[in-house]
């Protein structure tokens, strides 16, 4: 079930002291035996380099594969993050505010990654966003939540500023 699903967090939960392909092989762990897991890199194959480093490519920091993380800005650690989601080659991707960390130009370089991978792969992609104008620009259905309950499931056109009042007042 892991394998199945993607995560991409909001702190990006990547290894700082560590290489960035050293991060998105982490994505890989669901493919190999736990006595493997043990071994840190020496537990990947080729075919898994091979897919960590096309994942880096997809997102288009591939030749930061050999740096730290904790070298890298806000924008490309996110993209590592993605990277090491699409490495578990997911049929869903679960994004938990995603873009919150980062600046307003990122934050859209980000989103349209997001977007691009969602249409291209057709993979279901779900993203928890607290600001709705991106959550409107980007999303094809939106589900806002208050204490848990659902109070609104409907297109983002159908999302009007009144809504939104009547919503979160």
């Amino acid at each position: 079930m892991r394998r199945k699903i993607g995560m991409v967090f909001q702190n990006f939960n990547l290894l700082q002291r560590s290489l960035v392909i050293e991060n998105v092989l982490m994505g890989r762990l669901g493919y190999i035996s736990s006595p493997r897991s043990i071994l840190a890199n020496r537990a990947y194959s080729k075919d898994d380099i091979g897919i960590a480093l096309d994942c880096l490519r997809r997102v288009g920091i591939e030749d930061l594969a050999y740096r730290r993380v904790d070298a890298l800005s806000g924008g490309q650690q996110q993209r590592v993050g993605i990277a090491r989601a699409l490495a578990q080659k997911p049929s869903i991707i679960l994004a938990d505010e995603p873009v919150s960390n980062l600046d307003p130009t990122r934050k859209r370089e980000i989103m349209n990654l997001l977007s691009e991978i969602h249409k291209r792969e057709k993979m279901t992609t779900i993203i928890g966003l607290h600001d709705m104008e991106t959550a409107r620009e980007y999303a094809g259905r939106i589900i806002a939540m208050v204490k848990g309950e659902i109070v609104f499931d409907g297109k983002p056109a159908e999302l009007t500023d009144e809504k939104l009042v009547e919503i979160f007042a």
